[in-house]
């Protein structure tokens, strides 16, 4: 029997796109300290990346398996990624699905929009390309939640100060907000890399791997 894989919130989704994208398995780095907005920065009529559409799944190194196999034999720790056109649906256990758009503002870094059903905000990562197809699709991958300011106590801890645009929600220590696009694209730029590298890799155009 297949075993139920724990649920998992959005922005610990995203962060195994860095989800990234979702994302993206414990939410402990900077603790979470993200950049959120009630309304969407971004809208579809942003230009869209080019990904290969079907069944993607989030990786790290804390979350090694076989993509290839039946998704029944998954561990816990798999994050399903659904991709059509520039539109994701990450689903992960009982949680309820999210929808992610890929689009393109300004050419690095790429930036993604979620809407996270749990808090009604909508939540931002950074992506890079690190492969693609001969049609020049993206297959696989990588990159990192924006973070409202430089995380302290060795990366685990939110910031003490936030990134110029950005500002905190009053009462809340942790997570930030905007709404100014040229903030965001500039913590974009600020947020570096996990240096783990967590990954979202394509893995068939059907549902499932081995139905």
């Amino acid at each position: 029997m297949a075993r139920e894989r724990e649920p998992v919130g959005l922005g610990c989704a995203l962060r195994r796109l860095g989800l990234a994208i979702s994302a993206m398995a414990v939410c402990g780095l900077s603790g979470c300290d993200m950049v959120s907005t009630r309304r969407p920065m971004l809208s579809a009529k942003a230009s869209g990346l080019k990904l290969a559409e079907g069944l993607w799944v989030a990786q790290d190194e804390s979350c090694p398996f076989d993509a290839k196999s039946p998704k029944a034999t998954w561990p816990l720790c798999a994050v399903e990624v659904t991709v059509r056109g520039s539109t994701a649906r990450i689903h992960h256990g009982r949680d309820p699905d999210t929808i992610a758009l890929f689009v393109i503002l300004g050419d690095d870094p790429k930036i993604v929009q979620a809407y996270d059903p749990k808090t009604h905000r909508y939540i931002y990562a950074r992506v890079r390309v690190v492969a693609e197809d001969a049609e020049g699709r993206a297959v696989q991958l990588t990159g990192a939640p924006i973070l409202c300011g430089p995380p302290t106590g060795n990366g685990s801890g939110p910031s003490v100060a936030t990134y110029p645009g950005l500002s905190r929600r009053r009462g809340e220590k942790v997570g930030c907000t905007t709404h100014d696009v040229k903030a965001l694209l500039n913590a974009a730029l600020e947020t570096a890399e996990p240096a783990t590298h967590p990954k979202v890799t394509w893995v068939s155009t059907s549902a499932d791997p081995q139905p």
